[in-house]
């Protein structure tokens, strides 16, 4: 990864810690990483403890940003998941898959996308 998409990937990921807040979440993690995956935030709102993959363009003409959070990077972040919770006591929360797209021009933020229950634990053998 070019340090030109770092960037752009970091300050999306800043934007989008900002908009949960802004909406009454707790910031539990950033950047969780395992040997399985990563998650890019880890939020907390009331029950719901939200997993968030952030994706931060600067226009759509890829297709949709939410579109590149395929398969496998579902799997990925649902391991991730699962290894936080073994770590963790959160028994009486209610897991959710989120992704929250920021779009940027000219380094200031345009528009965010958060999409809630953007995808769900499917099972690898389907």
């Amino acid at each position: 990864m070019t340090f030109f998409r770092q960037q752009l990937g970091r300050q999306g990921e800043k934007l989008a810690q900002d908009h949960l807040k802004s909406l009454g979440f707790r910031i539990l993690a950033v950047n969780y990483r395992t040997v399985n995956g990563e998650i890019d935030i880890i939020a907390q709102k009331r029950k719901w403890l939200c997993f968030v993959e952030v994706k931060t363009r600067r226009n759509d003409s890829y297709g949709l940003p939410r579109e590149s959070v395929h398969r496998n990077k579902q799997q990925k972040m649902i391991r991730a998941a699962e290894f936080f919770l073994s770590k963790n006591q959160f028994e009486d929360h209610d897991l959710r898959f989120d992704v929250i797209e920021v779009y940027l021009e000219n380094e200031k933020c345009q528009r965010i996308e958060f999409i809630e229950n953007a995808f769900e634990i499917i099972d690898e053998n389907d």
